[in-house]
C-alpha cells in the first residue's frame, strides 16, 4: 500500500483551499499506480470535500485526520457535528469582533473545527484570537 497526504504532498499548499487540487505533473503517475497498488491518501479534510480534488481514484480515502472513513466514525459523527455546529457560531461572533483585514478565515470540518489566520494576530483584536482559540480548547472532545 502506498499512502499520501494530501495538501503539500500531491497538491500544493494555497492560500485558498477551495483551489488545491492534485498536481497535474502527479496524475497520471497516480492512475497508473492504482492499477498497480493500493492507494490510500490521508487528509485532514473532509473525504467529501477532497474527493473531487484528486483527479484519481485511491481505493482508500480517510478524511478529516483520520477521523472520517474509520468504522466507528459514523456512530460518534452527531455528536461531533453538534459539538463544532456550537464552535462555529461563537467563532463566527468573535471574528465579527475583529478589526477589517484580520486575515482569518474559517474552515468547516465535520470535526474538528478550525481557524486559519494568514498573519499572527496583533494589535487591535488580538484578544478576540485568544477567545476565538479558548472557544475551542474550552470545550471537550467528548
Amino acid at each position: 500500500m502506498l499512502a499520501f497526504d494530501f495538501d503539500g504532498t500531491i497538491a500544493p499548499i494555497v492560500a485558498n483551499p477551495k483551489r488545491a487540487f492534485t498536481l497535474a505533473k502527479l496524475r497520471p503517475v497516480l492512475r497508473a499506480l492504482e492499477k498497480r497498488a493500493h492507494l490510500a491518501v490521508i487528509t485532514g479534510r473532509a473525504i467529501k470535500d477532497v474527493k473531487p480534488r484528486l483527479m484519481f481514484e485511491p481505493e482508500y480515502v480517510v478524511g478529516n485526520h483520520g477521523i472520517e472513513g474509520l468504522p466507528e466514525f459514523k456512530a460518534k459523527a452527531v455528536k461531533s457535528k453538534s459539538i463544532c455546529r456550537k464552535w462555529m457560531a461563537q467563532l463566527k461572533r468573535d471574528i465579527k469582533e475583529l478589526p477589517a483585514g484580520h486575515g482569518i478565515y474559517l474552515e468547516y470540518k465535520i470535526t474538528p473545527s478550525r481557524y486559519i489566520s494568514a498573519e499572527p494576530p496583533t494589535g487591535p483584536g488580538h484578544s478576540s484570537g485568544c477567545n476565538m482559540r479558548s472557544t475551542i480548547c474550552g470545550h471537550s472532545r467528548g
